[in-house]
């Protein structure tokens, strides 16, 4: 394991799940996934940018070690309109995302934490809106709280209860840290 002081590090107030742990939610969650892939039509399968990447890929190189070959679409969307606070409004910012691909396809969100649910929630909509015959949720972890929105995780790797900012495996902290291999809980 990395010295928990190098590259920002002194932020890491405790380290809640270890890289191996990372790894093995990793595994359960492309399992899952996989398991949609295989037994499904018309799966698309939509990540969200720019945190999500590292879990992505992670998830793309299991499935690919599974013999499945599937492409994970990268997706950007915005909902903090000039405010620190998520709004209600989802904004889907790339152009390549086209309502007729969506149309009777089962749709998979990955994204790396499902929070207080209000971005996750208006995209699920915005999906069903789109036609998509079902919407899947897959998260690397889900803190298990009580939401204003109606949301959970259809899989979720890890689950925690703590409230504390997490970083690492792509999730930041101010642009930091997003390169741990492991999630921290942040000063």
């Amino acid at each position: 394991m990395m010295d928990v002081k190098e590259n920002n590090e002194e932020l890491v107030r405790e380290v809640l799940f270890t890289e191996k742990q990372v790894n093995q939610a990793a595994d359960r969650c492309a399992e899952w996934l996989g398991g949609i892939i295989k037994t499904q039509r018309g799966v698309l399968v939509f990540y969200m940018l720019e945190g999500c990447r590292t879990f992505a890929q992670m998830l793309e190189k299991r499935l690919l070690r599974a013999g499945i070959e599937k492409e994970l679409i990268p997706i950007r969307t915005s909902s903090y309109q000039e405010t620190t606070q998520s709004s209600e409004v989802v904004n889907i910012e790339d152009d390549h995302i086209q309502k007729d691909q969506i149309k009777g396809k089962t749709v998979v969100l990955i994204d790396d934490i499902l929070d207080t649910g209000g971005t996750m929630s208006s995209l699920r909509k915005r999906m069903l809106e789109y036609g998509a015959a079902k919407v899947q949720i897959c998260v690397l972890i889900e803190r298990d709280i009580e939401r204003d929105v109606n949301i959970k995780a259809d899989m979720a790797g890890l689950k925690t209860q703590r409230k504390e900012y997490l970083a690492g495996v792509g999730l930041d902290y101010k642009g930091l840290l997003r390169e741990l291999p492991y999630i921290a809980a942040i000063e």
